[in-house]
């Protein structure tokens, strides 16, 4: 099977940065197609032109799709699966958060996307959750990904 991957970066982050190169090649190694669409960050971040920088690719989701965010990205992911009128395989989310840091740095960049989650829809919208966190994360706090966790029915 092609299975669509989409990797999505968070905050001052680009799809050239972390793991994401590395996780594109064994991903295309294995056959799938991997999007991993370059989001306006720090300057013109907000939702809606992240929703915008999205949309060309949007038709590429279906009910076979993955979907991976890092920091920022796992927030975004789940505007996009809460309006999605089907449900996508799996969602992997790594140092997620879902609201302000207490880093000025990062919370003014990022507070368009802390708001309005659907958690039924997007629970339903999207059949297995995996969380992956660190407890020595400089930037996210274990917390975060634990209200995360709860709010999505996920352990």
């Amino acid at each position: 099977m092609n299975r669509t991957v989409f990797l999505i970066h968070g905050s001052y982050g680009s799809p050239k940065e972390n793991w994401i190169p590395w996780l594109t090649t064994e991903l295309q190694q294995c056959g799938c197609t991997v999007i991993a669409p370059t989001f306006p960050t720090p300057n013109n971040q907000s939702l809606e032109s992240w929703l915008e920088v999205f949309e060309p690719y949007r038709h590429s989701l279906n009910k076979d799709s993955l979907v991976v965010g890092h920091s920022l990205g796992p927030a975004f992911l789940m505007h996009i699966i809460q309006i999605l009128s089907f449900s996508i395989t799996a969602s992997y989310f790594v140092a997620p958060f879902i609201s302000e840091l207490g880093d000025p740095t990062f919370d003014d960049v990022n507070r368009t996307f802390f708001h309005h989650f659907d958690w039924k829809k997007i629970k339903g919208n999207c059949k297995k959750f995996t969380i992956f966190y660190s407890g020595n994360d400089p930037y996210v706090p274990r917390a975060q990904a634990i209200t995360l966790a709860k709010n999505l029915g996920v352990t």
